[in-house]
């Protein structure tokens, strides 16, 4: 509900992130952050303890940008 939310106030101007994690619904608010306009980041799943989130986010959304934990807040800056 979190991205949902994010993508209904931010728009174009959303920033959604899928880091390590087990479980799916993050690739569902995703999928809304790209529909209205927003950019996605995600944690490159050879880098994470538990890959289940991004591969599950990777299969059902566009990736923007995939990459490294610690790359993650550096490209956040960047926005």
């Amino acid at each position: 509900m979190l991205m949902f939310s994010v993508a209904e106030v931010m728009k174009e101007r959303a920033v959604g992130v899928i880091l390590s994690g087990l479980g799916r619904d993050g690739a569902e608010g995703l999928r809304e952050i790209i529909r209205i306009g927003g950019v996605c980041l995600f944690q490159n799943p050879k880098t994470c303890l538990y890959k289940e989130m991004p591969e599950a986010a990777l299969k059902v959304c566009t990736s923007d940008f995939i990459m490294s934990d610690r790359e993650i807040a550096a490209k956040i800056n960047n926005f």
